[in-house]
């Protein structure tokens, strides 16, 4: 699940180069971070890879960066079977890099969706409410079932989706 530098440039990171203190002229790719660039790269790596939150609601809504991996067992989006599968193998797993970075659901979602394919309930991801993707970059949020992406590309675009949780998972629930 590692990044080079250059790739977390080309993904909106070139911020980083405010917190440098120089560059390492041996290692073009080397930067040298000051004790505030640190502490963010040091937080940023230790953040969860996916989150569980209740809403005022008392809506159980999930936030991970990319994809929800199916239980290889039953194939069936499980919240509950991610999150300790996830907890127990840690955030250098094949679990987390597939958190991080897959898109297959994602594609395969929008494949479903260019086809007028009927919705599937085993395409919601069983034992919460709602999760929320980023990761992969869409025009507008799309959602398909209690699965929402919603990012929008704020870095390239200078817009931004800002959701109230609560009232998102309400209206879809109300559907």
């Amino acid at each position: 699940g590692r990044i080079s530098p250059l790739d977390f440039i080309r993904n909106g990171g070139a911020w980083i180069f405010d917190y440098a203190d120089e560059t390492d002229e041996t290692d073009e790719d080397l930067i040298h971070l000051n004790e505030a660039g640190q502490r963010i790269v040091r937080s940023v790596c230790n953040a969860p890879i996916a989150i569980t939150i209740t809403t005022p609601e008392g809506y159980k809504a999930g936030f991970v960066h990319a994809d929800t991996p199916r239980d290889p067992i039953t194939g069936l989006l499980n919240w509950r079977y991610f999150t300790e599968r996830l907890e127990d193998l840690g955030r250098n797993s094949d679990l987390a890099s597939h958190a991080m970075w897959n898109r297959r659901e994602v594609e395969a979602v929008e494949k479903r969706i260019f086809y007028n394919a009927d919705y599937d309930p085993n395409d919601d991801v069983h034992g919460i409410d709602h999760v929320f993707y980023g990761h992969t970059i869409m025009e507008e949020p799309m959602t398909w079932g209690n699965r929402s992406w919603i990012d929008i590309g704020a870095y390239r675009r200078e817009k931004i989706a800002l959701i109230d949780v609560g009232q998102w998972i309400d209206t879809r629930i109300e559907e």
